[in-house]
Protein backbone atom coordinates (compact mmCIF):
# COMPACT_ATOMS: atom_id res chain seq x y z
CA UNK A 1 0.00 0.00 0.00
CA UNK A 2 1.28 3.36 -0.78
CA UNK A 3 1.90 5.34 2.14
CA UNK A 4 0.26 8.71 2.19
CA UNK A 5 1.71 12.25 3.78
CA UNK A 6 -1.39 13.33 6.26
CA UNK A 7 -1.62 16.26 7.96
CA UNK A 8 -4.61 16.09 10.63
CA UNK A 9 -5.33 19.14 12.72
CA UNK A 10 -7.72 18.91 15.71
CA UNK A 11 -5.58 15.62 16.49
CA UNK A 12 -6.04 15.55 20.46
CA UNK A 13 -10.02 15.71 20.21
CA UNK A 14 -12.95 13.50 20.46
CA UNK A 15 -12.14 12.42 16.93
CA UNK A 16 -8.60 13.26 15.95
CA UNK A 17 -6.50 10.96 18.47
CA UNK A 18 -8.14 7.77 16.71
CA UNK A 19 -7.19 9.19 13.60
CA UNK A 20 -3.77 10.12 14.31
CA UNK A 21 -3.52 6.42 16.21
CA UNK A 22 -4.48 4.95 13.08
CA UNK A 23 -2.42 6.56 10.68
CA UNK A 24 0.52 6.14 12.82
CA UNK A 25 -0.27 2.50 13.01
CA UNK A 26 -0.25 2.43 8.98
CA UNK A 27 2.50 3.89 8.84
CA UNK A 28 1.88 7.08 6.93
CA UNK A 29 4.38 9.98 7.71
CA UNK A 30 2.11 11.93 9.91
CA UNK A 31 1.87 15.65 10.80
CA UNK A 32 -0.32 17.08 14.03
CA UNK A 33 -1.13 20.91 14.13
CA UNK A 34 -2.28 20.94 18.06
CA UNK A 35 -3.31 24.23 19.95
CA UNK A 36 -0.74 25.77 22.37
CA UNK A 37 -2.69 24.94 25.13
CA UNK A 38 -3.32 21.19 24.42
CA UNK A 39 0.01 20.38 26.42
CA UNK A 40 -1.16 22.14 29.47
CA UNK A 41 -4.03 19.39 29.65
CA UNK A 42 -3.11 16.58 31.69
CA UNK A 43 -5.24 13.67 29.18
CA UNK A 44 -3.73 15.63 26.28
CA UNK A 45 -0.54 15.91 27.16
CA UNK A 46 -0.35 12.41 27.92
CA UNK A 47 -1.97 11.57 24.57
CA UNK A 48 0.96 13.88 22.84
CA UNK A 49 3.60 11.53 24.47
CA UNK A 50 2.02 8.63 22.90
CA UNK A 51 1.97 10.57 19.36
CA UNK A 52 5.81 9.79 19.19
CA UNK A 53 5.59 8.27 15.54
CA UNK A 54 4.47 11.41 14.61
CA UNK A 55 5.44 15.13 13.43
CA UNK A 56 3.74 17.89 16.15
CA UNK A 57 3.45 21.55 15.21
CA UNK A 58 2.20 23.63 17.49
CA UNK A 59 -0.01 26.53 16.48
CA UNK A 60 1.78 29.59 17.45
CA UNK A 61 4.73 28.39 15.81
CA UNK A 62 3.66 28.14 12.56
CA UNK A 63 4.68 31.08 9.97
CA UNK A 64 3.27 31.21 7.12
CA UNK A 65 6.55 29.80 5.02
CA UNK A 66 6.41 26.80 7.65
CA UNK A 67 2.67 26.53 6.50
CA UNK A 68 3.24 26.49 2.86
CA UNK A 69 6.03 24.46 3.33
CA UNK A 70 3.60 21.42 5.27
CA UNK A 71 0.64 21.97 2.68
CA UNK A 72 2.99 21.24 -0.21
CA UNK A 73 4.09 18.65 1.31
CA UNK A 74 1.21 16.63 2.33
CA UNK A 75 -1.24 14.64 0.30
CA UNK A 76 -4.41 13.79 2.43
CA UNK A 77 -5.39 16.91 4.96
CA UNK A 78 -8.06 16.21 7.96
CA UNK A 79 -9.50 18.80 9.45
CA UNK A 80 -10.84 17.88 13.04
CA UNK A 81 -11.78 20.67 14.65
CA UNK A 82 -15.61 21.83 15.65
CA UNK A 83 -16.81 24.10 12.48
CA UNK A 84 -19.18 25.92 14.95
CA UNK A 85 -16.28 27.85 17.27
CA UNK A 86 -13.38 27.45 14.36
CA UNK A 87 -14.99 29.25 11.44
CA UNK A 88 -12.29 31.44 11.27
CA UNK A 89 -9.15 28.77 11.49
CA UNK A 90 -11.17 26.88 8.42
CA UNK A 91 -11.35 29.92 6.10
CA UNK A 92 -7.98 30.97 7.15
CA UNK A 93 -6.65 27.45 6.21
CA UNK A 94 -8.54 27.54 2.50
CA UNK A 95 -6.76 31.01 1.99
CA UNK A 96 -3.84 29.26 2.85
CA UNK A 97 -4.23 26.55 0.64
CA UNK A 98 -4.89 28.77 -2.70
CA UNK A 99 -1.73 31.63 -1.66
CA UNK A 100 0.11 28.80 -1.60
CA UNK A 101 -1.13 26.91 -4.24
CA UNK A 102 -1.95 23.63 -2.63
CA UNK A 103 -2.83 20.70 -4.46
CA UNK A 104 -3.99 17.93 -2.27
CA UNK A 105 -5.12 14.37 -3.18
CA UNK A 106 -7.92 14.59 -0.51
CA UNK A 107 -9.32 16.67 2.14
CA UNK A 108 -11.92 15.45 4.75
CA UNK A 109 -13.18 18.13 7.09
CA UNK A 110 -14.89 17.64 10.02
CA UNK A 111 -18.17 16.75 9.23
CA UNK A 112 -18.17 13.83 12.17
CA UNK A 113 -22.18 15.27 12.72
CA UNK A 114 -25.52 15.00 10.67
CA UNK A 115 -25.43 15.77 6.53
CA UNK A 116 -26.00 19.45 6.79
CA UNK A 117 -27.53 19.07 3.10
CA UNK A 118 -30.27 17.02 4.02
CA UNK A 119 -31.58 18.38 7.57
CA UNK A 120 -34.82 19.48 7.63
CA UNK A 121 -34.52 21.18 11.68
CA UNK A 122 -36.71 23.58 13.78
CA UNK A 123 -34.54 26.79 15.11
CA UNK A 124 -32.01 26.88 16.85
CA UNK A 125 -30.15 24.33 14.76
CA UNK A 126 -30.28 25.66 10.95
CA UNK A 127 -28.51 28.84 12.22
CA UNK A 128 -25.62 26.72 13.84
CA UNK A 129 -25.59 23.85 10.82
CA UNK A 130 -25.44 27.10 8.26
CA UNK A 131 -21.94 27.48 8.98
CA UNK A 132 -21.44 23.86 7.87
CA UNK A 133 -23.23 24.43 5.12
CA UNK A 134 -21.49 27.40 4.03
CA UNK A 135 -18.14 25.90 4.23
CA UNK A 136 -18.95 22.75 2.04
CA UNK A 137 -20.13 25.06 -0.54
CA UNK A 138 -16.48 27.06 -0.45
CA UNK A 139 -14.70 23.85 -0.23
CA UNK A 140 -16.86 22.55 -3.30
CA UNK A 141 -16.07 26.13 -5.27
CA UNK A 142 -12.97 25.79 -4.46
CA UNK A 143 -12.19 22.40 -6.66
CA UNK A 144 -10.63 20.67 -3.69
CA UNK A 145 -10.95 17.27 -4.27
CA UNK A 146 -12.80 16.08 -0.45
CA UNK A 147 -14.50 13.36 1.49
CA UNK A 148 -17.60 14.55 3.85
CA UNK A 149 -17.68 11.84 6.19
CA UNK A 150 -21.33 11.63 8.03
CA UNK A 151 -21.22 9.73 11.46
CA UNK A 152 -24.71 11.22 12.78
CA UNK A 153 -23.59 12.77 15.75
CA UNK A 154 -21.51 10.58 17.53
CA UNK A 155 -18.14 11.43 19.79
CA UNK A 156 -20.05 11.80 22.51
CA UNK A 157 -21.68 14.81 21.27
CA UNK A 158 -25.20 14.55 21.13
CA UNK A 159 -25.88 11.37 23.63
CA UNK A 160 -25.06 12.87 26.81
CA UNK A 161 -27.53 16.17 26.42
CA UNK A 162 -30.14 13.29 25.37
CA UNK A 163 -30.35 15.19 21.92
CA UNK A 164 -30.82 18.93 23.61
CA UNK A 165 -29.04 20.77 21.25
CA UNK A 166 -29.56 24.06 23.16
CA UNK A 167 -27.53 21.92 25.62
CA UNK A 168 -24.77 20.33 23.65
CA UNK A 169 -21.22 19.95 25.94
CA UNK A 170 -22.79 20.75 29.25
CA UNK A 171 -23.49 16.92 30.04
CA UNK A 172 -26.79 15.60 31.04
CA UNK A 173 -30.05 17.62 31.96
CA UNK A 174 -30.11 18.87 35.51
CA UNK A 175 -33.91 19.29 35.72
CA UNK A 176 -35.50 20.07 32.35
CA UNK A 177 -35.34 18.49 28.50
CA UNK A 178 -35.79 20.92 25.98
CA UNK A 179 -38.03 19.58 23.32
CA UNK A 180 -37.94 20.87 20.01
CA UNK A 181 -41.22 20.74 17.50
CA UNK A 182 -44.48 20.91 18.36
CA UNK A 183 -44.92 17.40 18.75
CA UNK A 184 -47.54 16.91 16.02
CA UNK A 185 -45.49 12.83 14.23
CA UNK A 186 -45.41 13.37 10.86
CA UNK A 187 -44.85 9.37 9.49
CA UNK A 188 -45.89 6.33 10.57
Amino acid sequence: MEKSRILIIGGTGHIGKHIVTASVRLGHPTVVLTRDSAPSDPAKAQLIKSFADSVLLSSSRITYELGCDVLRNVIVQVYCQNYFNRADAFYALLGLFRVAQVTLKRFVPSEFGSDVDRLHTVDPAPSLYSVKANLRRLIEAEGIPHTYISCNCFAETYLPSIGDVTAIGAGPPATKITVLGDGSAKGS
